[in-house]
């Protein structure tokens, strides 16, 4: 608003005119970096960036808490879908978005704006988040990798029922392309999901988090910091079967994992997996949200029990030396209580 000189929300009309003559904040800027000291205190306006052609934007120190958030929400100035009758199209390019060591965030429409990041094409995400709402990723046409590399991996994984999973290259037209992972046209629509498991493997009991995969929707599982073994889990081979070898050695495995009783199991028993979860939860409480709490609060705390305690003394001494008892048996006359008296009374 400040930078179009606006008072009031504008028409299509005015936007338009607006636009056209607008010549584009970042439209020379090819790698954009926000770092810790940005403070989002409001709603940020797409039309800042409209005509920006920013090949990769990078976050760091993006955070959600009880005590309060810094994060970008965008406003949704011209109604992000494109069948209500004031949607306009801005011309916003950024092909990859990295969001490192955030705590506690939410991936959600209003963080992930459709005018912002229309033509993503990469995104990385480090740190913590809390959720990825279910279709957070659903209108990314152009989205091609997701890399997950959380300090929170398991804890998150957990703590959500993962549907987002189910909406990953929701417009593929699968007939287009044959399901073969080294068909050229399989190569360019596919969708990589790549997690750093840090070191541990995804367990048997984890296979429901996993039901909502979409297995026929050309998305492809890659865990980089493990070695695929012939002893991987029913859950792993679940995720990574598309890409396997037609005479895999995993051939044997794949057969006594039965995936199709599993998730009959798993969308008979969900009830008891909430259950299971909220226990996974109440028993692995994160520590983070306790010392980042101490370091917000702890020094006001801190400061209001000092306070308190000075005040307390100071007032104790001014009622002891005020004390007409007092002052004709020990504090007559005497300039040093009279100073001490003074003191008290400003502090």
């Amino acid at each position: 608003f400040d930078l179009f000189d606006l008072t009031s929300m504008p028409t299509r009309t005015q936007t338009r005119q607006l636009l056209d003559s607008y010549t584009g904040m970042f439209a020379n800027i090819q790698r954009l970096y926000f770092n810790n000291e940005v403070r989002y205190t409001r709603p940020i306006c797409p039309m800042l960036f409209h005509k920006a052609k920013i090949s990769e934007l990078i976050t760091t120190d993006l955070y959600e808490s009880s005590i309060g958030y810094n994060y970008p929400k965008f406003l949704d100035f011209f109604h992000a879908s494109p069948n209500h009758s004031d949607y306009y199209e801005l011309d916003i390019t950024i092909q990859q978005l990295n969001l490192y060591k955030n705590y506690n965030l939410k991936i959600n429409s209003q963080f992930l704006n459709l005018q912002m990041f229309k033509q993503l094409e990469q995104l990385f995400i480090g740190g913590m988040i809390a959720e990825i709402d279910e279709e957070a990723f659903k209108p990314f046409k152009n989205l091609r990798s997701i890399y997950l590399r959380l300090d929170n991996l398991r804890n998150f994984l957990h703590s959500s029922n993962n549907k987002w999973l189910k909406y990953l290259n929701y417009h593929l037209n699968a007939s287009e392309c044959l399901m073969d992972p080294y068909d050229d046209c399989y190569k360019k629509k596919k969708v990589e999901v790549m997690i750093n498991l840090n070191g541990a493997d995804l367990k048997e009991e984890d296979f429901c988090l996993f039901k909502h995969f979409p297995r026929n929707r050309f998305i492809q599982f890659k865990f980089l910091d493990k070695n695929i073994q012939q002893n991987i889990s029913c859950t792993t081979l679940w995720l990574i079967e598309t890409r396997l070898s037609i005479s895999s050695k995993f051939d044997k495995a794949l057969k006594n994992c039965s995936f199709e009783s599993r998730l009959d199991q798993c969308f008979n028993a969900s009830s008891n997996h909430i259950i299971k979860n909220f226990e996974y939860l109440f028993n692995n409480i994160q520590f983070e949200v306790i010392f980042t709490w101490i370091e917000f609060v702890g020094p006001v705390l801190t400061n209001s029990i000092v306070s308190f305690i000075g005040l307390t003394f100071n007032l104790i001494i001014v009622l002891v030396i005020t004390n007409k008892s007092n002052q004709k048996n020990h504090f007559k006359g005497e300039l040093m209580f009279k100073i001490i008296l003074f003191n008290s009374i400003l502090n």
